[in-house]
């Protein structure tokens, strides 16, 4: 047997331990208390059935001994606050987190529902913005072509349709070149390689102030009946057309974007792009000391709008950007001739471009530059008549 104080080997039937002195209890007196968690044993049992510890291990306490009553309210306190905190070590260390299949399925179900609802999330705004895109894109489009554009009613009779989903048949003259001025420094030519492909160039210039560009890359060539592309004539000559233009290296055009080709007039790099010519009647207008206005007629309905400009007031103007073209007939853009001699012509306009000077809509006076000209308009420059 063993003393419960200091666990020394004694005999059998010993009243007092030989090393502490303490008297020792009966077998029948004895209470084992497991020393791992403090959970009372059955006699000569080999471990402990609550946590597993062997009996080697245990704590003998007396019950009836000379301090039974006091050491064993001091053990069974001992014994609680022990497994107290064995059982929070457990909790904080060696388990981190322990749940029932029921909790885990539970928080298993909670994380789910919350990517679904982040997943439906983002679904919803990249819809929204798509949405949103194609919308503006189809909207800027038909302002492009129906608002100021618009040509007698072979243009009218299409005006509520979505031309970009229909199938198209148009032809265009194999070797005829146009163009359009996208800002100060980048011009697009499209040059027509058979009667239904274009190929289109970019051509810029080093600074804004200079008047001749060079090539730079090609865009792409493209089917002029491929929906995607947007090509539409404006005008039953073949002078100008609509197109879904995109440039990845032009913030401008980082998206396919309607813009409006012209005829190019012009065979030199001086001024490419341009429809402006001293023998085509000419209107101007200037609106600072930075940005001048040409309105150049293409046909007796169609007038095209450019603006030329210059770094400092000094300086000659040279071909800036294409503005719009207007069909003098249509009443949303109160165009008036001021005399039966078309010497000049009031409009309301604006230049959002200019947005330093030219804001908001205004009414404004178009007065014929080159009295002395030649050509009426571009058509007839180009020899023939309407």
């Amino acid at each position: 047997m063993k003393c419960w104080n200091c666990g020394a080997e004694l005999q059998d039937g010993v009243l007092y331990c030989r090393e502490c002195g303490s008297k020792v209890a009966q077998q029948s007196d004895v209470k084992i208390f497991c020393k791992q968690c403090g959970h009372e044993l059955q006699q000569n049992v080999k471990f402990c059935s609550y946590c597993g510890a062997r009996v080697n291990e245990v704590e003998i306490d007396k019950s009836n001994s000379h301090n039974n009553s006091s050491q064993q309210t001091s053990n069974d306190s001992s014994a609680t606050d022990y497994l107290s905190s064995v059982s929070k070590h457990k909790s904080v260390i060696e388990t981190p987190e322990k749940l029932s299949a029921p909790e885990k399925k539970k928080k298993k179900n909670a994380f789910s529902k919350s990517l679904t609802i982040i997943a439906v999330i983002v679904v919803l705004i990249a819809a929204f913005l798509l949405l949103y895109s194609k919308t503006d894109l189809i909207k800027k489009y038909k302002e492009l072509i129906y608002t100021r554009i618009t040509v007698g009613n072979e243009t009218i009779s299409g005006a509520n349709k979505d031309t970009s989903s229909e199938v198209t048949n148009y032809t265009i003259r194999k070797g005829t070149q146009y163009a359009y001025m996208c800002d100060e420094w980048d011009l697009y030519l499209a040059s027509a390689l058979s009667d239904s492909i274009i190929k289109i160039e970019k051509w810029d210039k080093t600074f804004s102030s200079e008047k001749s560009v060079k090539l730079r890359e090609e865009i792409g060539v493209f089917k002029i009946n491929d929906a995607q592309n947007g090509f539409s004539w404006i005008d039953s000559n073949q002078l100008a057309f609509t197109f879904l233009l995109r440039d990845k290296n032009n913030s401008r055009l980082k998206r396919p974007t309607p813009v409006i080709f012209t005829i190019d007039i012009s065979d030199k790099d001086e001024f490419k792009g341009s429809n402006y010519d001293k023998d085509i009647r000419c209107y101007s207008y200037e609106n600072d000391d930075w940005h001048f206005y040409r309105a150049v007629p293409l046909t007796d309905e169609l007038m095209k709008i450019e603006v030329w400009t210059r770094g400092i007031s000094f300086e000659s103007y040279v071909y800036g950007y294409d503005k719009e073209i207007i069909n003098i007939s249509d009443s949303s853009t109160d165009f008036e001739w001021t005399d039966d001699s078309h010497t000049a012509f009031t409009i309301t306009m604006k230049d959002p471009a200019n947005k330093s000077n030219w804001k908001n809509e205004k009414l404004v006076a178009f007065t014929i530059e080159n009295e002395e000209y030649v050509n009426a308009n571009v058509l007839s420059f180009l020899g023939t008549t309407d």
